[in-house]
This record gives structure tokens, C-alpha cells and sequence, in this order.
């Protein structure tokens, strides 16, 4: 203790000069810098920190030798007289591309999935919560994770039937032996082993009867397809494809492109103010994938949804969706014979013929639709279920109002169990504590009158 105190102040950074004497004369030498001999070095002296530091210290001296007022520094104050011809030469040739300033519609465009737009038309109440709360839109409802799973939660049930779809769609015919049909059960194996690995998948007579029970479905998918199609497997692997807008999730495509994948830029929704005033336009991009499409031989398209049980009315609003999209972008020209298909596990198939709007029509929707999802309004309780039921009753006006009320209140009043309804499942789960729409009629012409026009007519 007798010992005096030394004080040693250290800088913030880490690559602050006064760690570096080295780094501090006019010029740097780098032959002195590459020497150990030539360095005085701190005991804890960092090498990567050195390197930052000595960028930094050139950067000054660069500045110092091409002084400017402007903020980017002398990287941009190279006068083209100091270049020799032959630098000169590609330059001006216009080799190379000059970056351009991304415009305003560039910089103000927000991103919006093709999940979200769907479960903002089924439950716009939870959709917009689930949006401002961050959680991730294919997110759901499930119980917590067992260190043991007894039977697959329904999300990755999902994927799973839909990750063996993709891989029977895609095996290649060996030799001339074309198989009418691809080996499913060795294809659920490999898939269904990974998940045995992660702990996802039961195992033991819990895996042997889920497994039975996939391979039906699998099975009547293909049956169910090839006979509504009229064609056989290796037609219907030709002719399927699927799109993808815009970025792809990360691990999408791990077993790298198959002859089904469509990769398109996003789709761009502009949403244009008519009256001039402080409020700016607004811009979207869509991206997301899209349901299965296949083409016959004479040009009609089917847009194609697989469900492991019987469908619900409400999965028409993927067909609805598709059919607007690609009808923006142009994939799908006006007047072309669309047929929607709902094919399930059960042995039961659904068929409808859509309408299609004109591309005008399409475009003006989206942005509609994008535009009444960024309000402040835009939570409000109104589920799919209640759209598609009271529509049965050709109400207008109060009128529809009014039963609006009645039907809410009834479901609301009855047990959890038997609500029914897309609203009950989010982040929201005290529904009687929320306000309904002041006009719901309006609301629902406004929204869903081109979908009973193109879908359900």
C-alpha cells in the first residue's frame, strides 16, 4: 500500500490513436508497419484493432490531401485529370454502372405478405394485432412444445405433408420406366426422419399411425387431382407450378430450384392520393407464395388448394387472392377460364369457376385493401364467418346492421368451444371487450363485394 497509484486512462474506442504511437506521424509507413521490430506495443495490444485504426488514420490523411466541405470526405474529389487515358477509357465508355438514387416510391415501400392480406380479410381484429405486436404471420395458436410429441402440432403437420407433396412432384422418371405415381412412403421416411431427430415427430405405434394416416392423405391427393384434371401423374409434374414474389424465406430452397418453382420480383401496389393535400402516396410491395396452378393443354388454369381435412368456404380467399395478383403482374391475361379446386384428404374435393375481374379492377383492389390495413381503423371484430353467413340472407342497409349485432352476440355469448369463428384465435382474447364496426355493411361491400363477384357467385 505504501506503493504510489498509477493512473492510466484509457480512450473509448478501441482503435483510438493513442494506443497506436505508431499511426501518428505525417505519413504511414506500411514496410514499418509490417515489421514487429519497429512497432512499441501496449501489453494488451489488439492486431484487429490496429487495422481498424490505421483505416481510420489513412482515411484522415486522405482528407488532408484532398480537402473539402462537403461531409463524404475527398473519396468523391478525384479529378479526372489526374487519371491516366487508359483509366479514363471504360469509364467514360459507360462499362460501368453508375449507382442511381432510389426514387421516393423505392424508399417508402412497405412490405406486405400474401399470409397477411388473408388474415386480415378472415379476422382483420387479430391480424392487425398480431401485425403491431411483431409476431410472426405464420404463427399460431399451439400448446407448448412436449419433450415428447404424441401427435404433430397442426403447423408442422402442415408442412410436412406439403415438404413430401413437393419432393413426389419433383422426383425425376428413371429411365423409360415412368411411374404412375411417386414412392410416397419412402419420401414421408426421409422427411419424417429429420423431424424424429429434432424431436418433432412421435415415434413408436404414435409414428406408425400417423404415418398410415399421411400416406392416405398423400395418396387421395394424387387420386383426387389426376382425376379432376383428367391426366396422369407425369402430365401433372410438367404442368404444376408454383410462384414465389419476391424474397424467400430462408430455407425454402435447401434442396435447391425445381422445375415447379416460378422466383418473381415482388409485386408493386401504388395506392395514389386524388386530391392534392399534405398526404403523400402510398407504395406496397406483395410477396409471398402462392398456391399450386396448373395449365391444360387448351390454356384454362386451375388454381389448386391441398387441406388435410374438408375446407371451409373461407379457403376460397386463396384462390380470390392469386387470381388478383397474378392478374396484376400480368401472369394471367384478362378473359382466361380459371377453375379453383379445393382438394382434401378426405376423399372430398370442392370445384368452383372464378370470375375474373379485369386487371384494372385487380390492381385497384389491392390497393384498397393495403391502404384500409395501414388505418388507424383497421382492428375492428368483424370475422370471415360473419361475412360469409349472413351474405346467405341478402340483407342491405340497417338491416344488416342490426342482424350483424344479433349474430355477433350470439357468438360471443356461447362457450369458447362452440364460437366458430377465425377471431378467436390471436393475441387479442377478450373479444366481448371489443367495440364492432360502426357500419358493417358498408364495410363488407367494400371488401368483400369483389370476392363475391369472382368466387362465390
Amino acid at each position: 500500500m505504501k506503493a504510489k497509484y498509477e493512473i492510466i486512462r484509457h480512450p473509448l474506442k478501441p482503435y483510438s490513436l493513442e494506443y497506436f504511437p505508431e499511426l501518428s506521424a505525417e505519413q504511414i509507413d506500411f514496410a514499418d508497419n509490417q515489421n514487429p521490430a519497429s512497432k512499441t506495443h501496449y501489453p494488451n495490444y489488439d492486431p484487429a484493432a490496429f487495422y481498424q485504426a490505421r483505416a481510420f488514420r489513412m482515411r484522415e490523411l486522405f482528407d488532408q490531401e484532398f480537402p473539402s466541405s462537403g461531409s463524404s470526405g475527398g473519396f468523391q474529389r478525384i479529378s479526372p485529370d489526374w487519371l491516366s487515358p487508359e483509366v479514363m477509357l471504360p469509364i467514360t465508355a459507360g462499362a460501368f454502372r453508375i449507382k442511381a438514387t432510389e426514387s421516393v416510391a423505392v424508399k417508402q415501400l412497405s412490405s406486405v405478405a400474401f399470409s397477411r392480406l388473408r388474415k386480415f380479410l378472415e379476422s382483420p381484429l387479430q391480424s392487425t394485432a398480431g401485425h403491431l405486436l411483431g409476431l410472426a404471420e405464420d404463427e399460431e395458436d399451439v400448446s407448448e412444445k412436449v419433450d415428447e410429441p404424441l401427435v404433430l402440432v397442426r403447423l408442422s403437420e402442415w408442412l410436412l405433408l406439403r415438404k413430401v407433396w413437393n419432393m413426389g412432384l419433383n422426383v425425376p422418371a428413371k429411365g423409360s420406366q415412368q411411374k404412375s405415381h411417386p414412392e410416397w412412403q419412402k419420401l414421408y421416411r426421409l422427411q419424417a426422419q429429420r423431424m424424429e431427430l429434432q424431436g418433432e415427430m412421435p415415434t413408436g405405434i404414435f409414428g406408425e399411425a400417423m404415418q398410415i394416416r399421411h400416406l392416405r392423405i398423400l395418396k387421395n391427393w394424387q387420386k383426387q387431382l389426376t382425376a379432376v384434371l383428367e391426366t396422369d401423374w407425369n402430365s401433372l409434374q410438367k404442368n404444376l407450378s408454383q410462384f414465389y414474389f419476391g424474397a424467400v424465406r430462408k430455407g425454402k430452397f435447401n434442396e435447391g430450384l425445381t422445375g415447379t418453382d416460378r422466383i418473381l420480383p415482388a409485386v408493386n401496389i401504388q395506392k395514389e392520393n386524388p386530391e392534392p393535400s399534405d398526404s403523400e402516396n402510398m407504395y406496397f410491395k406483395i410477396q409471398g407464395e402462392t398456391e399450386w396452378w396448373y395449365t391444360d393443354e387448351s390454356g384454362n388454369r386451375y388454381v389448386i388448394y391441398f387441406s388435410e381435412r374438408e375446407s371451409k368456404d373461407k379457403a376460397w380467399l386463396r384462390h380470390f387472392l392469386d387470381v388478383l395478383v397474378l392478374l396484376a403482374v400480368d401472369i394471367i391475361p384478362e378473359g382466361t377460364q380459371v377453375t379453383g379446386l379445393c382438394i382434401t384428404g378426405e376423399g372430398k374435393r370442392k370445384s368452383r369457376k372464378i370470375h375474373l375481374p379485369s386487371r384494372q379492377q385487380a390492381q385497384d383492389y389491392l390497393a384498397n385493401l393495403l391502404q384500409e390495413m395501414n388505418t388507424e381503423h383497421a382492428a375492428v371484430l368483424m370475422p370471415v364467418e360473419s361475412v360469409l353467413e349472413l351474405a346467405k340472407e341478402n340483407l342491405t342497409g340497417a338491416d344488416y346492421n342490426s342482424r350483424y349485432t344479433e349474430w355477433m352476440d350470439a357468438k360471443l355469448n356461447s362457450s369458447s368451444e362452440n364460437l366458430g369463428i377465425s377471431s378467436q384465435y390471436g393475441p387479442v382474447k377478450f373479444l366481448t371487450d371489443i367495440a364492432y364496426p360502426e357500419n358493417p355493411h358498408q364495410l363488407i361491400n367494400r371488401r368483400f363485394q369483389l370476392f363475391f363477384e369472382t368466387v362465390l357467385v
